[in-house]
């Protein structure tokens, strides 16, 4: 952390310090120095005067050079002994610059930081005091915010000098300087965004994430680091963590707004894709279907199809987005490239974390939305099914009623068609019940008709508006791949919150297809009991009336008739028949 913080600062220096230097230049030639030899005056240092300054450089060099080889032939001490007042100017403003370089790239070695440290014991310059601190930071904070001080006694309104040494008061959880320092380089530099960056990290500790945010996007417009990327990805992990449903973004629009900015600063103009910023580039989303609380029943299917659709759109693309859904993450770990002497950076950095910093917001936005339309969905549904609940046990008390009041002990054989009508009349108890719950259903309706429609308007309307802005900002990327993974990213984010309206419009028509389905079939169910209630009875009558014959028919003796044929002899009886003497005849 204490090398960061070097590193930090010292970056800052050659990007804010370095123009500094080309004013001494052209003051040269104008032969006007005099503010740079009046701010360099020793008398300004403490200590100088009784060698007590001198004591403590000479205390370091032992401390941390005492390896060091003898410098007093080196080439630059020896040039710079021989030099004269105004050259020597030149060579130790010229050494600072060599000295931000070696803490800059980590070629410090004993014999550098001797040298800085002879120079900045005879020329206490604020630069080459800033500087010398900034060679300090990694070996000893106290040191080194000893030698930002007394830079700032000399060149108090300096917000490079004040950044460093709120730094290292953040290094020494000295949070009250450091927060001093960082407003006092605003007052100097309005725009400073390393003070910015100090601001966040003491919000941050204070866990006041809104101003925290605030100052984050402040110090990336014109700033942005190792420490930036670390802000902004705990920044991204923490509004992760929010609940949409109680928690508000940290976020406000107006700094949403300056991730536009952001985006736009430091790029290569010639790759600006200006055709993702157009008005033929927008997204623009078809208007609410027309729906009535008689038609949602019928539109089931409709609904349906129009829900497919969106999910096999976005499953379409989430296969291609797969192919570039790493893009991002590849990049940043990626080393950064550089030229020849030419300090590595990456050029899409900035146009990065604006841009996951606005998604992030609208999808927060999004959620809420989503979250607020659900939760009225779910409560009308609950208190539909409580009334649907309430309803059927009436209906089964009512019907345990009966039963319970049927008195046994006077049981008597029942017909088959009394056993069906028992039952059809219980069906029609339960097909009224079914229309009492239709009705609480259909009481709902036009507040869920209603409720979607907002619902997806208002999705409509973030929808656009992310389209609008992510344009502004992903136009600016010049890696092809970062670019496809953002532009996938957002028409996910498209095809997923569109449908959810659909879907709750979908999930009541399901309750009254559900309802009319039951009907339907309780319908038939009593149908069929009336043609089985008639069939058991004219079942009955059949049997009657087949059991009447039958007893009929058994009165009537079974008698085989034949015709007489002949008679042999006077008194003889036919084949078939008895003799007569039986009875008594002769």
């Amino acid at each position: 952390m204490r090398k960061a913080c070097a590193v930090i600062a010292i970056i800052m220096l050659i990007t804010c310090i370095l123009s500094g230097c080309q004013l001494k230049d052209e003051k040269k030639e104008d032969n006007n120095i005099s503010n740079f030899i009046a701010v360099s005056s020793s008398k300004d240092i403490a200590g100088v005067e009784t060698g007590e300054y001198a004591k403590r450089v000479d205390k370091l060099i032992k401390k941390y050079a005492k390896d060091a080889p003898k410098i007093e032939k080196h080439p630059f001490m020896t040039e710079f002994e021989k030099a004269d007042a105004l050259n020597k100017v030149d060579m130790a403003l010229g050494l600072a610059d060599d000295m931000a370089m070696s803490c800059v790239f980590d070629l410090e070695s004993d014999t550098t930081f001797k040298i800085a440290a002879e120079v900045v014991k005879t020329y206490p310059h604020p630069l080459l005091l800033n500087n010398f601190g900034a060679m300090l930071a990694e070996k000893s904070p106290e040191d080194s915010l000893f030698f930002f001080l007394q830079a700032l006694d000399q060149d108090p309104d300096n917000p490079v000098i004040l950044v460093n040494a709120a730094y290292l008061y953040i290094e020494m959880d000295n949070f009250t300087e450091a927060e001093n320092c960082a407003k006092n380089a605003l007052l100097a530099a309005p725009d400073y965004g390393p003070a910015y960056q100090i601001l966040t990290t003491i919000h941050l500790k204070n866990e006041d994430y809104i101003l925290a945010a605030e100052t984050m996007v402040k110090s990336a417009k014109h700033f942005f680091n190792d420490i930036t990327i670390h802000h902004f990805d705990s920044f991204l992990e923490a509004v992760a963590e929010l609940d949409p449903e109680v928690d508000e973004y940290p976020l406000q629009e107006e700094f949403i707004k300056e991730l536009y900015m952001i985006a736009k600063e430091n790029v290569d103009t010639n790759f600006v894709r200006e055709g993702l910023d157009t008005p033929e580039a927008q997204l623009t989303l078809k208007p609410f279907p027309k729906i009535n609380e008689l038609e949602l029943e019928s539109m089931q299917q409709e609904l349906f199809d129009m829900q497919s659709e969106i999910l096999m759109e976005h499953d379409s693309v989430r296969r291609e987005y797969y192919n570039y859904q790493y893009a991002v993450e590849d990049y940043l770990n990626e080393p950064s490239s550089a030229g020849n002497d030419i300090y590595p950076f990456k050029k899409n950095l900035r146009q990065i974390y604006a841009f996951k910093v606005l998604q992030s917001y609208y999808n927060f936005k999004l959620k809420k939305c989503a979250l607020e339309s659900e939760k009225k969905i779910m409560k009308f549904n609950e208190e539909a099914s409580e009334r649907e609940f309430k309803i059927m046990d009436e209906l089964n008390e009512r019907q345990a009623s009966a039963q319970d009041s049927f008195d046994y002990n006077v049981l008597t054989p029942m017909r088959p068609e009394d056993l069906f009508e028992i039952e059809r009349k219980a069906m029609e108890e339960y097909k009224l019940a079914l229309e009492e719950i239709k009705k609480v259903y259909n009481s709902y309706t036009p507040e869920v008709i209603s409720l979607s429609r907002e619902q997806y308007n208002e999705t409509k309307q973030i929808l656009e508006e992310f389209w609008l802005r992510s344009g502004g900002i992903i136009k600016y990327i010049t890696e092809e791949d970062i670019l496809k993974q953002f532009d996938y990213e957002r028409t996910m984010t498209v095809y997923e919150y569109i449908e959810y309206p659909i879907g709750n419009l979908l999930l009541w028509a399901g309750n009254l297809v559900g309802v009319e389905t039951v009907m339907f079939y309780t319908d038939e169910i009593i149908s069929i009991l009336n043609s089985l209630g008639m069939i058991a009875e004219d079942y009955e009558n059949i049997m009657s009336q087949n059991e009447a014959k039958e007893k009929g028919d058994d009165m009537i003796p079974d008698i085989e008739k034949q015709a007489i044929t002949h008679f042999e002899e006077e008194g003889d009886l036919p084949d078939v028949g008895f003799e007569g003497d039986i009875f008594g005849f002769g």
